[in-house]
């Protein structure tokens, strides 16, 4: 019969007789006819480490020399949403990586005709430092028209994406900023996403 019998563990009516494993080990075949084998398996790796969504809670107005989104981030957090692991920090609108890695950085929002002046387009830019802020280089970018009817003027969605390679979590900041032909309204809520930017770390740098 099948059984262990002091240190050993025996196939029933095969006639191999194996060594028993220690605490955490695996029982593993070895192939047909052959006795098992006791490894310890490495916990398997993989997927996200972290990923944290951001928004604006109160809208903003832009013109031709854009705006800096510097007040009023807030992480998502109404019913069902939440982050993983160590999340983003901001300050004033920059936003400082937790961890070195490879990082995708994604932005959508949405803006609409200002008072004064129409625009005709509108859009948003992403700004990289890898020097703590000394200074900011543009690596995402998005224009899209405002379209008008008459006196109606309907919003526009815009979307945005990069991937950075975070060599130096201290040194590593982004910030975001948006822009119109003239004047236009940032769209902004405290309850759901209509602007959101999303960071996710897909690896090791």
């Amino acid at each position: 019969m099948s059984g262990i019998v002091g240190s050993k563990f025996n196939h029933r009516g095969s006639g191999v007789v194996a060594s028993v494993g220690t605490d955490g080990q695996t029982m593993l075949s070895s192939g047909a006819g052959k006795k098992h084998i006791f490894e310890t398996v490495a916990t398997p790796s993989g997927g996200l480490d972290v990923a944290d969504v951001w928004r604006v809670n109160s809208g903003a107005t832009t013109s031709a020399t854009g705006t800096t989104l510097t007040a009023n981030w807030e992480r998502a957090d109404d019913v069902g949403q939440g982050s993983l692991g160590t999340g983003m920090t901001e300050s004033s609108g920059v936003f400082t990586f937790p961890a070195t890695g490879f990082w995708a950085v994604g932005w959508r929002f949405s803006m609409s005709h200002g008072g004064g002046v129409q625009s005709r387009y509108g859009g948003g830019r992403g700004y990289v430092s890898v020097d703590g802020g000394s200074t900011f280089t543009e690596v995402l970018t998005t224009t899209g028209s405002l379209v008008q009817n008459y006196t109606t003027t309907w919003a526009n969605n815009y979307f945005a994406f990069c991937q950075l390679d975070v060599t130096n979590a201290s040194n590593f900041q982004v910030k975001f900023e948006i822009y119109a032909e003239n004047t236009a309204d940032f769209h902004a809520n405290t309850q759901k996403n209509s602007n959101c930017v999303w960071f996710q770390k897909l690896g090791a740098t």
